[in-house]
């Protein structure tokens, strides 16, 4: 793959951690008595990941095809650990770890070792002359898959990735004794992050209400996913390894959906829009929920209804009582955010996808390398609201749909470079200003972005 490519405005590298041997491909070590992770207590950091810095080797010039994936369930709003794959070209043998003629060597060890970083990274320069620089992908390699096709006239290894969420992912702990009570969400993850031995960057909100006692028993990522649902934010993780965690109106707060991102595909007086491709859209039941049940731990139940959605299409109920909130009206308050955005079926735009080596292009004719721009910028990344005006063909009217980003993948090779994106529906959120605005009925007090709101 070249490094500089499509267009000659992106500049691509892959860079592997080949910085220290490891044991020779063969029979396992015997048993070392390796310390076990519950020794650890909060705050002492002393769980850490690795004695050293990665060392990189650039082998972009050897990539022939990039696959990278982050997204949310768009049926429980967990976030699922992000993949990666990079096929290498191998006809000189040097990413097999047997190879003992491999440059990949240190003294008589290979240095092509499992559960090592790689990270994918990308840089755009603009016509102008500015630059912007972004992440694609940093995670551990799972495995190096070696392939002969073509009758063993070629070679390649598939590299596979997971992201760097995947080192604690697997961190099931003891109970320890129970601390924490009245710290806000916010703090708890931190917390959580902490006792697991995360050492990455992070970018935690403080969370909009307090937690009761935890033991840090269990799974690690199961106690990060309870405190988002109890805060009704997000844990994710951003394709540059930082940890994140919105709270419960992060997305309105943050500005997300101001002025967003338009795909269209027609010229757009206003704007300059990405066109796409393989757009689909499903209107369905699956999410509809007109009864909500939530209670917090030793609470009282919080009930909530849409007398007119269970009017129109039946009750569709959701209870759950294991929320480790301290507030009674916090809960009711998640129950009232959750009926406003599932009461209602609608016509969903699930998915799209664009190139941004195709130039946008605005409504008097004009290019732009805008698709670039907006990758390279954050625009376009999970949990950021994007506008997609779709024109059906065989249809007499256009829709037009606010939408979160809950899926971003990458597939790229030395001449394409496609986007998939993933959605949810944002027309609740979209509404908000108007009825929904700090509770109040008919009231308009801010706009998006600008000002704390509850439902």
């Amino acid at each position: 793959m070249s490094v500089t490519g499509w267009g000659g405005r992106t500049t691509l590298w892959v860079e592997a951690d080949f910085g220290q041997a490891v044991t020779d491909v063969g029979a396992p070590p015997p048993p070392s008595g390796n310390a076990n992770w519950d020794i650890d207590r909060w705050d002492t950091g002393g769980a850490v990941w690795a004695g050293r810095d990665p060392e990189w080797t650039d082998i972009t010039a050897d990539v022939r095809g990039i696959s990278t994936s982050h997204s949310f369930s768009r049926q429980t709003n967990q976030y699922g650990t992000s993949t990666a794959q990079v096929t290498l070209d191998n006809t000189s043998g040097d990413y097999s770890p047997t190879n003992t003629a491999s440059p990949y060597r240190l003294g008589s060890s290979t240095t092509i070792g499992v559960l090592r970083r790689v990270r994918i990274r990308a840089r755009y320069t603009s016509p102008g002359g500015s630059v912007c620089s972004w992440a694609l992908f940093d995670g551990l390699i799972q495995s190096w898959e070696q392939a002969y096709p073509d009758y063993g006239t070629d070679a390649v290894v598939n590299v596979s990735l997971l992201g760097l969420e995947s080192r604690i992912a697997s961190i099931t702990r003891l109970a320890q004794t129970a601390q924490g009570a009245g710290e806000t969400s916010g703090a708890r993850v931190r917390r959580i992050l902490d006792d697991a031995g995360w050492t990455g960057p992070i970018a935690i909100d403080d969370g909009e209400t307090t937690m009761q006692a935890t033991t840090l028993e269990g799974s690690v990522m199961n106690e990060l996913q309870l405190v988002a649902d109890s805060e009704g934010g997000f844990v994710y993780w951003r394709p540059d390894g930082t940890a994140v965690f919105d709270s419960l109106n992060a997305q309105v707060e943050k500005g997300r959906l101001e002025n967003p991102v338009v795909f269209s595909d027609e010229p757009e007086l206003l704007y300059t829009p990405i066109n796409y491709r393989d757009i689909s859209h499903s209107y369905n039941g699956d999410l509809v929920a007109n009864r909500i049940t939530y209670q917090r731990v030793g609470g009282v139940a919080q009930y909530v209804d849409s007398p007119n959605s269970r009017s129109l299409y039946g009750d569709r109920s959701v209870a759950r009582s294991d929320l480790i909130t301290q507030s009674d009206a916090h809960v009711r308050r998640l129950a009232n955010r959750d009926l406003a955005v599932l009461q209602n079926p609608e016509l969903r735009v699930e998915s799209l996808t664009f190139s941004p080596i195709t130039p946008a292009r605005d409504y008097f004719g004009a290019t732009s390398d805008y698709p670039w721009y907006a990758l390279a910028s954050g625009s376009i990344a999970l949990r950021e609201g994007v506008r997609i005006n779709h024109n059906p063909k065989g249809e007499a009217s256009a829709i037009s749909r606010l939408c979160f980003v809950e899926g971003l993948a990458h597939s790229i090779t030395p001449t394409t470079w496609d986007v998939a994106l993933a959605f949810s529906s944002a027309s609740a959120y979209e509404n908000v200003g108007g009825d929904l605005w700090d509770g109040v009925t008919g009231v308009s007090a801010g706009y998006f972005g600008s000002s704390r709101w509850g439902w």
